[in-house]
C-alpha cells in the first residue's frame, strides 16, 4: 500500500539528503579554512591566504602631499636683536680683515616664561683675507642659557642666601 505522492516524496527525501551531504563536506572544508586564522599561534603577518592588495587608482604612491597642493611654510619672524660676531683680524696671520664677502643669518627665537618671546638674529661672517689668502669664518657661537642663567639675566631673585 503506497499512497500516490509517496514516490514524488520519496525522490525530494534523496534530493534534500544528497544536498545535506554537500552542505556538509562545504561546512567542513570552511572550518579548517577559518582555523587557520584563528589559530593563536600564527601571528597575523604570516597570513595563509594572502588578501588582494588594493591599486590607487594613480598608480605607484607617493610620501607626501599630492602634486599641485599649496605649501604651507612658517614666515620668519622679525628679528628684535642682531648679534654680529668679532671680525677683526684674520684667524691665520692676524692682518686686519675688510667687510666679509658672506653674511649668513640664523635667526632664534628665544621662549622664556614670563617674558615675551625674544627673535635674536645670529651673524655669521666668511671672507678671504687680503694678506695670506686665508678663508675666515666667523660664526657666531649661539649659547644655550640653563633656566637659572635666563632668570639671573631677567633680575629674579631666588631663595639664595647670597639673594
Amino acid at each position: 500500500m503506497t499512497c500516490p505522492d509517496c514516490e514524488k516524496l520519496q525522490k525530494r527525501v534523496e534530493r534534500l539528503e544528497k544536498l545535506v551531504a554537500e552542505l556538509v563536506n562545504e561546512n567542513k572544508e570552511l572550518k579548517r579554512r577559518l582555523a587557520l586564522y584563528e589559530n593563536p599561534n600564527v601571528p597575523s603577518s604570516q597570513r595563509r591566504y594572502p588578501s588582494h592588495k588594493r591599486r590607487s587608482a594613480g598608480g605607484k604612491r607617493f610620501p607626501g602631499s599630492p602634486r599641485g597642493h599649496p605649501g604651507r611654510t612658517r614666515q620668519t619672524p622679525k628679528p628684535d636683536v642682531v648679534k654680529e660676531p668679532e671680525w677683526n683680524e684674520c684667524f691665520n696671520c692676524g692682518a686686519q680683515l675688510g667687510p666679509p664677502s658672506f653674511v649668513g643669518h640664523k635667526i632664534v627665537e628665544e621662549i622664556s616664561n614670563p617674558s615675551p618671546k625674544l627673535v635674536i638674529d645670529f651673524l655669521e661672517f666668511e671672507g678671504k683675507c687680503g694678506e695670506c689668502g686665508a678663508n675666515n669664518i666667523a660664526p657666531h657661537r649661539v649659547r644655550h642659557h640653563s633656566t637659572g642663567e635666563r632668570l639671573a639675566e631677567a633680575g629674579v631673585r631666588g631663595n639664595s642666601p647670597e639673594g
